[in-house]
């Protein structure tokens, strides 16, 4: 089964390119390594308005709106069916508006994952109507986001009556609990995105895990029945943690809510429980950086060429990523089943990786001499990967992939 290589689309970054005409290459590597000090080893020293200066604007808008632009396109490949199924249903023809599909983008700064689901949606479905929503609480942010919509939307020949964008300038908190200005604003929404918004909703003051959950309550009650609400923070430590305590929160004190992806269960996330503060999961994808970013890499010594992201995708209507897949169904095929979470470990004579499933979090090895090829896939797990294990041996607190054990990617 072949991974996906994500890219940055040409007539999106064309569309970038007309906003960063004259700037200089200099000043934007150096604001690119100003923002990359605020986004990972300096978070503390980060003002609250970063991107208030041209200079910081310019330098997110050409080096992370690409990457975080295809986290998204990632996310959404693992629902793709339901995606389509809720874009080409029978129920929403000839309602116009009313049967439009809805994206709701919270936090939307310059429009990234706005401009990500126009292009896929568009992709999956070149007849569908889809009304987007962009919500963040910078005036600017949003001019920049219409800009970038209207641009892109003409380059990928999309008609103005199939996507149409309304902005709002508000927080999360005001978002929730004010009176929206129009019945386009109000949902109920098909896709709830929130980019990057957790972990800095949570650093601005102390927020208890029960009024997070509050707000993520708020948010499903947004959501069509059959909608998706997504969550997509950095692959640090304390960010991606910060979601798994989320996770358990939600799981806890909302019973509508269920885990889509990336877990395979509905269980609390062993990297938060049990005392555990050292472990974290994020999920990581082949990409290719644009040249631009290339050369800003060169210039101050970073490298981006993957994608490595925590998510988490909430439902209301019980479906798992693993319903998605060529399973019977049963309990068994079911447990069998793992995502992988860490990279794969190769040291003398042996191979192993660290999988999440019903089983909570478990250490597979497999032993240079077992290789075979039932279990030849094993060698080739990365990190995020859905896999199938039948037959491996106990041993242990680990799992030991014998040479009968079948190992299959799903």
């Amino acid at each position: 089964m072949p991974r996906s290589v994500y890219t940055f689309p040409p007539a999106v970054e064309s569309c970038v390119g007309t906003l960063l005409e004259g700037v200089s290459a200099v000043a934007l590597a150096r604001a690119v390594a100003v923002l990359s000090a605020f986004f990972t080893s300096h978070r503390a020293a980060r003002p609250k308005d970063y991107l208030a200066t041209a200079e910081n604007r310019s330098a997110y808008l050409a080096y992370f709106l690409p990457a975080n632009y295809s986290k998204l396109q990632a996310v959404f490949d693992e629902m793709k069916p339901l995606l389509v199924d809720q874009l080409l249903a029978p129920s929403r023809r000839g309602l116009g508006d009313r049967g439009a599909f809805r994206v709701l983008d919270l936090g939307a700064g310059p429009g990234t994952m706005t401009l990500a689901a126009l292009e896929y949606l568009s992709g999956v479905s070149p007849q569908a109507e889809v009304q987007f929503c962009a919500v963040d609480s910078s005036r600017e942010m949003l001019k920049t986001c219409e800009t970038l919509f209207h641009c892109v939307r003409g380059r990928l020949g999309i008609e103005e009556r199939r996507a149409r964008l309304r902005t709002r300038v508000a927080t999360l908190q005001e978002f929730l609990y004010r009176p929206p200005p129009g019945p386009e604003l109000s949902g109920p929404f098909d896709i709830i995105v929130l980019a990057n918004v957790w972990n800095e909703l949570v650093e601005a003051g102390p927020m208890a895990l029960p009024t997070q959950s509050a707000l993520i309550e708020g948010l499903l009650a947004r959501l069509e029945d059959h909608g998706a609400l997504i969550l997509i923070e950095p692959a640090l430590r304390e960010t991606s943690r910060t979601l798994h305590l989320l996770h358990n929160a939600v799981l806890e004190r909302i019973p509508a809510a269920n885990v889509f992806a990336p877990c395979v269960h509905q269980w609390a996330c062993p990297c938060v429980t049990s005392g555990n503060k050292k472990d974290w999961c994020h999920t990581e994808f082949e990409w290719r950086p644009t040249n631009q970013m290339t050369q800003i890499d060169q210039r101050i010594g970073n490298r981006k060429d993957a994608l490595k992201f925590s998510y988490l995708v909430l439902r209301k209507d019980g479906k798992n990523v693993l319903d998605l897949k060529r399973l019977s169904g049963t309990p068994a095929e079911e447990s069998a089943c793992w995502r992988v979470v860490s990279e794969l470990i190769v040291e003398k004579g042996k191979q192993r990786a660290f999988l999440c499933g019903e089983a909570g979090r478990v250490q597979f090895t497999r032993l240079d001499r077992h290789e075979s090829p039932p279990n030849q896939a094993f060698g080739d797990l990365i990190r995020g990967d859905l896999v199938k294990i039948t037959g491996a041996k106990p041993h242990g607190e680990e799992g030991r992939i014998a040479e009968a054990t079948e190992v299959e990617r799903v």
